[in-house]
């Protein structure tokens, strides 16, 4: 367990080194200490015994043991009978042809997270503290991509689908989706985040008026969700989703609670977070336009806090909320440090406050061995 803390700390220091140099304009310098950041991370991903996270053996073993010695012809043929996203398969293969090592894979799959993540950081450096941010990440999208494989790279492309966004590109934009679809089906989701973006960015409409219309959606998306189950059926119907997911409706499934199951620790977490958010966007010392900005990630922080309450009932639902909940909390809570008073000292304190409450929830997830993570299993000791 002390292993993840260690790696926490060694690329936290290179955090820092990142935000100064940011800071003193030197962009090469800044990348590079991005860079040496996140290889701490990548290096103990891929070290980790295969029996650390839950979908590894299932999704990751069983596809590199299936595609290792394919021809490219086979490959093809492969993704016609293969119940696993194509994208996924396809990131396994050639990630086998470069080294064909099961560990070389995980190691490569956080690579490519990592990457996507670090590619975020530097597009909103100058507003948020990348230590902060750094923190956020290693406690949720990194530790739980050890097991989430494939929508770990679903929720990485979205992400670029979010940067080529706010780019203005709209072809990269909408290829990134495209990408994530075939990482992960329900990447459908992120569909969200380019139209509640679109509609907080425009200014034809004002404020009133987009308030009014948020709400509607977000009532909208509630019903929609409490609904889940007739329309799951219906996307399946239309080719959308695969029939491996109607198990995690099916009222006698595993993944079906018999009762309703409160995770109180998470819900706290994000029942405070959207209280700092709600207080930050109604503070008199934060710039109107700032505030306009960041509205959005508000927004996706409501959407995932209703679904939040339906995976009390259905273990794994959460997961369609992650393509926006992610970046919110990357990108936007680290900007909640400027609640406080305009001087570095009270917004350390904040800051650490914001860093604190994820690494309890990251605490919780280690005593409880919530993803299989808990005790650390190096590859030389499988």
């Amino acid at each position: 367990m002390y292993i993840y803390y260690i790696v926490l700390l060694i690329s936290l220091v290179f955090s820092i080194m990142a935000n100064n140099a940011f800071s003193k304009n030197e962009e090469k310098k800044g990348i590079i200490y991005l860079i040496f950041m996140i290889i701490p991370l990548v290096i103990l991903a891929g070290l980790r015994s295969i029996h650390i996270g839950f979908d590894v053996d299932l999704y990751a073993v069983r596809i590199f043991n299936k595609v290792s010695d394919m021809s490219l012809s086979e490959l093809f043929s492969c993704f016609q009978t293969e119940t696993l996203e194509s994208g996924f398969v396809f990131v396994i293969y050639l990630l086998c042809k470069i080294v064909k090592d099961i560990h070389f894979v995980l190691f490569g799959l956080q690579l490519l997270i990592s990457l996507s993540f670090i590619r975020l950081v530097y597009f909103y450096r100058k507003k948020v503290s990348i230590s902060i941010m750094l923190v956020i990440y290693f406690c949720t999208l990194y530790i739980r991509s050890y097991d989430l494989l494939r929508q770990g790279l679903a929720i990485a492309a979205v992400m670029q689908m979010l940067i080529f966004y706010e780019k203005k590109n709209y072809i990269k934009c909408f290829l990134y989706f495209i990408l994530a679809l075939t990482l992960h089906n329900s990447a459908i989701f992120a569909i969200i985040i380019p139209l509640v973006m679109m509609l907080c960015d425009t200014k034809k409409i004002n404020k009133k008026t987009k308030n009014i219309i948020n709400l509607f959606c977000i009532v909208l998306f509630t019903l929609i969700v409490y609904n889940y189950q007739n329309i799951s059926y219906a996307l399946y119907n239309a080719g959308v989703l695969s029939h491996k997911y109607l198990f995690y409706i099916d009222e006698n499934s595993s993944f079906m609670y018999s009762k309703v199951d409160i995770r109180w620790s998470i819900t706290i977490i994000k029942a405070v977070i959207i209280l700092v958010s709600f207080i930050y966007l109604n503070v008199n010392n934060i710039s109107l336009e700032e505030k306009n900005e960041n509205r959005k990630w508000f927004i996706f922080l409501l959407y995932d806090f209703v679904i939040n309450f339906l995976t009390f009932k259905i273990r794994n639902f959460d997961r369609i909320a992650l393509y926006f909940y992610y970046p919110s909390i990357f990108i936007f809570c680290p900007q909640l440090v400027k609640i406080a008073k305009n001087d570095k000292y009270s917004r350390v304190i904040v800051g650490i406050l914001i860093a604190g409450l994820f690494l309890a929830d990251f605490t919780e997830k280690m005593i409880t061995n919530r993803y299989n993570l808990n005790p650390y299993i190096w590859m030389f000791n499988e």
